[in-house]
């Protein structure tokens, strides 16, 4: 390259800068973690690599100041193990009571500004968030499955009271986000939840069991039977949940069934 051609791509460089800056002054752009600002997604890098969340939610401290969930882990829950050698195994949990879903993965651990994110998306209304979240969940996906090919996404449902106070699904936001990523259909009434639940935060197992139990049915109308089977939600925290759904999913007839969430809280 020239003399002049180095000047010439040294003020472009110099010009995208300033373009960014000046958009930036105009219209800042916020940390959905911290409320600080965040750089421009073309000055930044993903500090977690494909897997993580990118410079569209979180700034520059943000994007290291959460737990991604990486190997080794426990193929059928997803559980990471931290320090217990490179290999993945199962779980204690899952070798004393199987799953009644294939597997199941998350974007990452609930805590620090993975946590604060979804805070800001479940419970203060910030579904513009769901996007962005449903990009790291798909990458996620991409490598947990590899080479799957899923026939449906089945967000699980809200009951219709707590539905009608918060005014959204963000489970189906997530799910209509990764089917716009995967080109997997969504199909939001598979299951119909019937009664409301207690939040499972804070319940013993018995009783995430108990508060759980019959709470789903499937949806009328909703054809799954030989379907292979993506369950999405926001956060796993035991499985219970994913259990639950996954039971009527497969007495309606579901092949395989995955369970991805953008956290789980261990």
């Amino acid at each position: 390259m020239g003399g002049w051609e180095k000047v010439s791509s040294c003020a472009m460089r110099w010009g995208r800068r300033c373009r960014h800056l000046g958009v930036a002054l105009c219209f800042p752009l916020r940390c959905e973690a911290c409320g600080g600002w965040r750089e421009p997604e073309s000055e930044a890098s993903d500090s977690h690599g494909n897997g993580g969340l990118g410079p569209d939610l979180l700034c520059r401290f943000c994007r290291s100041a959460w737990t991604p969930i990486r190997s080794p882990l426990c193929p059928d829950c997803g559980r990471a193990f931290d320090g217990a050698g490179p290999e993945d195994h199962p779980c204690g949990d899952c070798l004393a009571a199987p799953r009644r879903f294939d597997s199941a993965r998350a974007v990452g651990r609930y805590d620090g500004a993975l946590r604060a994110v979804i805070h800001r998306f479940k419970y203060h209304g910030q579904v513009g968030l769901a996007p962005a979240l449903a990009r790291a969940m798909t990458r996620t996906a991409a490598a947990a499955w590899p080479g799957e090919r899923f026939d449906a996404i089945v967000p699980v449902p809200l009951h219709h009271r707590r539905l009608r106070r918060r005014g959204y699904n963000q489970a189906e936001l997530l799910a209509r986000g990764l089917s716009d990523g995967l080109g997997i259909p969504v199909v939001p009434h598979a299951l119909v939840r019937i009664r409301p639940t207690q939040p499972q935060s804070g319940l013993g197992a018995a009783d995430r069991v108990r508060n759980l139990a019959g709470a789903f049915i499937k949806g009328s109308g909703a054809a799954i039977t030989d379907a292979r089977v993506m369950v999405v939600d926001d956060v796993y925290t035991t499985g219970t949940t994913a259990d639950a759904a996954a039971r009527v999913l497969r007495a309606a007839g579901a092949a395989r069934i995955h369970v991805l969430t953008v956290a789980r809280t261990h």
